[in-house]
């Protein structure tokens, strides 16, 4: 039996059994487990020999969930903790993977809450004025089976069955209002929000996961970045914000800051009422780019390679001065632009671009 032969197997015999973030973790773990095994040096065929009879792989599933009472969390217990916010300056988070909550805190200390599970569970720690929390392994309940496929013997670890049907980790942490610490978050492909706070200064990075601030106000520079993850914000304030990501896409609406720059290779940015009184930089390979400008800006500059450009500037054109290079694409400017204070630069090679006044 070839791996997609495998994992499909088990797809079709849990679709009706369970909800699909818990087929798809079980997808997830023999998917790995079987690349490991061909990596020490076995085929394909034997490596998915390896992993056991998938109808037995299956049947234990379903017996295991059906143990657990529906709608709790599997083995999942929940832990409070509570720091005072006076001896906190800094905040700084970072797991392997998980869901990550920053929100309001209903009374003057800082609170964090997460769900520990039977393998994972997570650490929080106030070294000087700092606060750390961080995912860290309990222990693994692995067991050593032994395999004898193809007249080849060897021993294969794997682990606990009940292990790998527990409930995801999840972390939320309270910040009181009017207390502004630098908070940072960094994760592989949990997603983070991040709402109704203010924070010194905001630095969230994930691989995979989606990043959503609302309703944060930021006394320093807020930096938010992604690889394959949406980034959305709104209602921000803040001296700079920094958005970078790879494929996902970037909505804005509402934000009010001096510097605002944006990175994407192949994700939309769809960017409105933008307060930015000093400088806008985009840079799109691939992906549309939609800015609407709420007051004017000293300077916005706008570069794609492949992809459409609009701007929606406030004002007449006698506040601007526009430039437009374009190889191939199409330019369409809704005004004579003048010689003005503003500087609107825009470059692309093969996308469209329009401009236009909103007077």
């Amino acid at each position: 039996m070839t791996k997609s032969e495998f994992l499909d197997g088990l797809c079709r015999g849990l679709r009706f059994h369970a909800d699909s973030d818990e087929i798809q973790h079980m997808v997830d773990f023999y998917s790995q487990s079987i690349d490991d095994r061909v990596e020490e040096g076995i085929s394909e065929e034997e490596a998915v020999a390896a992993m056991g009879d998938l109808d037995y792989i299956i049947s234990e599933a379903k017996n295991a969930w059906d143990r657990e009472s529906p709608g709790s969390a599997r083995k999942a217990g929940v832990e409070k903790l509570a720091f005072r916010s006076s001896e906190v300056q800094s905040l700084s988070i970072n797991d392997t993977s998980g869901d990550v909550r920053v929100l309001p805190s209903p009374d003057g200390d800082i609170h964090v809450e997460y769900v520990n599970s039977a393998q994972w569970r997570y650490e929080a720690e106030l070294v000087g004025a700092e606060l750390s929390v961080r995912r860290v392994r309990t222990g693994s309940g692995d067991g050593s089976v032994d395999f004898n496929v193809f007249g080849k013997k060897f021993s294969v670890t794997l682990p606990n069955m009940g292990g790998l049907f527990e409930s995801s980790l999840r972390l939320t942490v309270m910040l009181p209002a009017g207390t502004c610490i630098n908070t940072s978050v960094n994760i592989a492909s949990g997603s983070v929000e991040v709402s109704d706070i203010c924070v010194r200064a905001l630095y969230v990075k994930s691989a995979s996961g989606d990043i959503s601030v609302e309703n944060v106000t930021g006394e320093g520079k807020v930096s938010l970045i992604t690889a394959s993850g949406d980034i959305e914000v709104e209602r921000l304030t803040s001296p700079e914000l920094t958005v970078s990501t790879v494929s996902g896409d970037v909505d804005v609406n509402g934000l009010n800051c001096a510097s605002f720059g944006v990175k994407t290779v192949s994700g939309d940015m769809d960017l409105l009422e933008i307060n930015a009184t000093r400088r806008v930089n985009l840079y799109s390979v691939s992906g549309d780019t939609d800015i609407n400008l709420a007051i004017p800006c000293a300077e916005l500059s706008a570069e794609s390679v492949s992809g459409d450009v609009s701007i929606e500037l406030p004002g007449f054109e006698s506040l601007y001065t526009v430039n437009v290079r374009t190889r191939s694409g199409d330019t369409n400017i809704n005004g004579a632009a003048c010689a003005g204070p503003n500087t609107v630069s825009v470059r692309s090679v093969s996308g469209d671009v329009d401009i236009d006044f909103s007077r």
